[in-house]
Formats: structure tokens, C-alpha cells, sequence
């Protein structure tokens, strides 16, 4: 949703954290790797073998500015949650970042509290259309 706001060069910084996070709780999803399409088209990137992908400090490193930062811990955050739950490796992973970025709390919660508020309007959304609930 705002990955186009990232420049070229922390595009593959930001595809090698999502794949560490879902990767993080060794059980991956059919809402994973849908997520992990989803992300992988936005950012331009169709592959990127693991040999590319960076270790999660050097990634975290290179969203060395706030916006990169935000637009990060959000996108990974609604990842997180694409398979319906936040596993404790998960949240481990986004709270690790957090402490590397220096994140203020009072920021954090606002934007959990916004990915809560995102899933439900999207949940909302499928139920208008496809009569899901």
C-alpha cells in the first residue's frame, strides 16, 4: 500500500525483512505468501533468491530515515497479520525492529491501532461483496 514511497535502493531492504518475518515462526501460509505476492508486485521486485536477500540488521540499517522506517513497520505489521493471527516470532521480529529504529511507543500503538482498524474494513468490505463473514 506505501512501499512505492520507498526508493530503489531500500526496496530489496524491505523484501528481505517480510521474508525473514514470515519465515520467523517456521509456518507459512497460504495468506503469507499471497501477502508476500502482493508486497513482492508492489515493490517491483518478482524475485529476489535468498542469496540476495540481507541479514535483518543490515536491512534495518538501510531504513535510515523515519518515513522508511514508518512505511516499514506498517507493511510488515499488515503482513504479519495476513494469516489472521501475529505469532510470538512474529512479534518478536517487529518489536526487534522497533528497538533498532528507536520507535516512540506512544507512534507504535497508533499504528497497531490502525492495522487493527485496516483489517476490519477490509473484512467489512469482503463481507459487502462477496457475502463473507
Amino acid at each position: 500500500m506505501f512501499l512505492k514511497h520507498l526508493s530503489a535502493g531500500k526496496r530489496l531492504a524491505f523484501l528481505s525483512l517480510a521474508v525473514e518475518l514470515i519465515a520467523s515462526d517456521a509456518v507459512t501460509t497460504v495468506g503469507e505468501m499471497s501477502g508476500l505476492a502482493q508486497v513482492r508486485g508492489e515493490l517491483g521486485l518478482d524475485w529476489a533468491g535468498e542469496d540476495e536477500m540481507l541479514p535483518v540488521a543490515t536491512a534495518a540499517a538501510r531504513m535510515n530515515d523515519g518515513p522508511s522506517r514508518r512505511v516499514s513497520l506498517l507493511e510488515l505489521m499488515m503482513l504479519a497479520g495476513a494469516d489472521g493471527r501475529l505469532s510470538i516470532h512474529e512479534s518478536n521480529l517487529l518489536e526487534r525492529l522497533c528497538g533498532l529504529w528507536r520507535m516512540d511507543p506512544a507512534q507504535l500503538e497508533a499504528m497497531r491501532s490502525w492495522v487493527g482498524r485496516y483489517r476490519d474494513l477490509k473484512a467489512e468490505a469482503r463481507a459487502m461483496i462477496f457475502g463473507e463473514k
